[in-house]
C-alpha cells in the first residue's frame, strides 16, 4: 500500500447503529418531529429489508432550493449487518403520520 500526503488512510463506517438522512419537503415539515417512528426500507428490496427508525433530529436550514425548500431529517436505526454506507432508502411514517420521505 502507498501512503500519499493529504490522502485519507482509512474510512471508518459504523456497523450497528446507522443514520439515514432523508429529505423532507416544506409542506411535510410540520408533520415530522424528533421521536417520531418510521419504517426505513432499502430501495433494492423494500419488502425484504425493513427497519424501524426513530427521528433523532430535523435540520433547521434549507437543504433544497429557494423554489423547492426541503430539510434533512435524521432517522436512526439498528443495522443487521446487511446495510452499507451509501445504500438508498425510503422512509415511510408509521400509522400516526401519512407521508413518505425519500433519501
Amino acid at each position: 500500500a502507498t501512503v500519499q500526503e493529504d490522502a485519507p488512510l482509512m474510512t471508518i463506517a459504523p456497523d450497528k447503529t446507522l443514520v439515514a438522512a432523508v429529505s423532507v419537503s416544506e409542506d411535510d415539515l410540520p408533520l415530522i418531529a424528533p421521536g417520531d417512528t418510521f419504517d426505513v426500507m432499502l430501495e433494492l428490496d423494500a419488502d425484504a429489508y425493513v427497519y424501524q427508525a426513530v427521528v433523532t433530529a430535523v435540520a433547521r436550514v434549507n437543504s433544497g432550493t429557494a423554489a423547492a425548500p426541503s430539510y434533512t431529517a435524521y432517522l436512526t436505526f439498528e443495522n443487521d449487518d446487511f446495510v452499507r454506507e451509501g445504500m438508498r432508502v425510503k422512509a415511510v411514517a408509521r400509522p400516526r403520520r401519512a407521508h413518505a420521505l425519500t433519501r
